[in-house]
């Protein structure tokens, strides 16, 4: 006679269920995966099975949400607050959160507001998310000690030809085509603009030409500073870990001979003084 009962559900199989339920996408097979797991719980304190699964459903998407706007607020205050859930439900079927910490979830969304329609349609949102994300990840970066000013200042000539230097962990180097710094400035001073989504995007303008920026930590705080040409191409010889006579080579694609040394001195000074380079 066959078995007529049923293998009781082990508690691994149970919490695969339910992390199924969470993450599924409202569409699809989610009816089968729900009603799988409906089959778990029960009907306690005047909720049925299908209130309390949609309970730790909608909160688990609340979480993320609360995260990515902390993560994005200058952003969220240009989308203004429907358009922004509506990019984070796209966002997070085609990045749902795979790390046990939620400090990465937010890590590709300027990648996807690049990508999926309508989002692209803007492409200042992208640049916003950027800008606000490298603002984030200067906290996180590994401390370097500050160089030593006075040693190289005090440096024989012939030692700086093959000085090298690397930038801080904490800084970043990001192009834009959008006045998207000044926008995050105004936004950062001014609350009613943040209060009013249209106000704020018509004061956003397309640049006649793209601005690089420099982005780093400095005393626990998050510093920036539009960058010349010339400025940019030395910190990219640098970041390829050339040498100084490499890196004044490089200059001199853009600036006179003689004025490259004074320039990339003074530069590096000053860099390894506020903590860009170590």
């Amino acid at each position: 006679m066959p078995n007529q009962y049923k293998v009781p559900p082990t508690l691994a199989d149970i919490q695969e269920n339910f992390q199924d339920y969470i993450l599924s996408p409202n569409y699809g097979d989610f009816e089968k995966i729900k009603q799988k797991m409906r089959a778990h719980t029960d009907n306690v304190y005047g909720l049925d099975a299908n209130d309390r699964l949609e309970i730790y459903y909608d909160m688990y998407r609340l979480r993320l949400f609360d995260v990515l706007f902390a993560d994005y607020p200058k952003l969220a205050a240009i989308m203004a607050e429907e358009k922004f859930k509506q990019a984070f439900l796209h966002y997070l079927l085609h990045y749902p959160s795979r790390h046990y910490s939620v400090r990465p979830f937010g890590a590709n969304f300027s990648s996807f507001l690049s990508q999926f329609d309508p989002f692209c349609l803007d492409p200042y949102y992208s640049e916003m998310a950027k800008f606000e994300w490298a603002l984030s990840l200067t906290f996180d970066a590994e401390d370097k000690p500050l160089g030593n000013i006075t040693a190289l200042k005090n440096l024989p000539p012939e030692k700086w030809v093959m000085l090298r230097f690397k930038l801080h962990p904490s800084v970043s180097l990001l192009t834009f085509n959008y006045n998207i710094v000044p926008i995050w400035q105004k936004l950062d001073l001014d609350l009613d603009l943040d209060l009013d989504n249209q106000k704020t995007v018509n004061l956003i303008t397309a640049l006649p030409n793209a601005q690089t920026w420099l982005i780093w930590r400095k005393n626990l705080k998050a510093h920036f500073q539009a960058l010349n040409s010339e400025q940019y191409l030395m910190l990219e010889a640098i970041h390829q870990d050339l040498c100084f006579s490499e890196v004044c080579e490089t200059l001199g694609t853009l600036m006179p001979s003689e004025t490259i040394p004074g320039f990339a001195a003074a530069h590096l000074s000053t860099w390894l003084e506020s903590g860009v380079l170590y």
